[in-house]
């Protein structure tokens, strides 16, 4: 269907982002590691009648202190690339629905248990598939719906959202890591 070509575009995007993000967060681990060694050879000049143990401390001290500024900007680009991807899923999902826009809407009707369903919120390009699935329901249209539906009983008493948009979020804490990990696989030496 249109997942491989989904996580495709996903990695691409992405492994340009992580190149950039990298590169960005890799130029300031050595700005923070140049002036870290300058500081070192400050303190080495200013201290160096204290002693070597005392010397060899404090520049464990600030070599612990740059790795733990380098994770937490590693962690920061990653918590923003997440984002990012998250963003471009999101703005893919349209084309997912336009590959097979009949086809796919009617895995998702199957998947609907049996009722009466009262009114179906759906994508105003969905309007002919869902008249033919949902033909006794009120169709109402949400261009926020890149595809699926949702539909409520007519006493109320059940909703069933089945969009494209809530299937990836409740996929998206599954397909993060394994996108990420793609993504470094490919950026690895």
């Amino acid at each position: 269907m249109g997942y491989e070509k989904l996580i495709e575009t996903l990695r691409k995007e992405g492994a340009e982002k992580v190149a950039a993000i990298r590169q960005e967060v890799e130029a300031q681990g050595e700005d923070f590691k140049r002036e870290t060694a300058e500081k070192s050879a400050a303190l080495r000049e200013e201290f160096a009648h204290r002693g070597e143990e005392e010397h060899a401390a404090i520049q464990r001290e600030s070599l612990a202190e740059a790795l733990r500024e380098t994770r937490q900007q590693r962690l920061a680009a990653e918590h923003e690339l997440a984002g990012r991807l998250l963003e471009l899923a999101r703005q893919a999902l349209p084309d997912l629905r336009a590959e097979h826009p009949g086809e796919l809407f009617a895995t998702l009707v199957k998947e609907l248990p049996q009722g009466q369903w009262e009114v179906v919120k759906i994508n105003p390009a969905d309007r002919k598939a869902a008249k033919r699935f949902f033909a006794d329901a009120k169709i109402k249209t949400d261009k926020a719906i890149a595809g699926g539906f949702e539909a409520t009983t007519d006493d109320k008493r059940f909703r069933v959202v089945n969009t494209l948009e809530k299937r990836l979020e409740r996929a998206w804490p599954e397909l993060l890591p394994r996108i990420l990990a793609d993504i470094r696989r490919e950026k690895a030496p």
